[in-house]
């Protein structure tokens, strides 16, 4: 149920992206760059993970004033993996 959870939001983080006609492109490549990586470490070990945590939650302070929808996609990431157990 977790990961198909997270499957989903990362696909609504992809639409918001999507939407975001203001934001740098440097800063919408890493959010996609994000995105492809926590797809691919859905079935990897935690620590991996983990690095990927780090990187939404550093994303989430960064767009909450110029993204809010965005951030607070991501902080469902963020804790739909720490219900994981990430």
């Amino acid at each position: 149920m977790n990961e198909k959870h997270l499957v989903e939001q990362l696909e609504v983080l992809r639409v918001e992206l999507e939407s975001a006609d203001a934001m740098q492109p440097e800063r919408r490549d890493r959010v996609l760059n994000l995105i492809a990586d926590m797809e691919a470490q859905l079935t990897e070990d935690n620590s991996e993970q983990a690095k990927l945590v780090y990187q939404a939650e550093e994303m989430v302070t960064e767009f909450e004033v110029s993204h809010p929808t965005m951030a607070a996609v991501l902080n469902r990431i963020i804790q739909t993996l720490s219900n994981m157990g990430v």
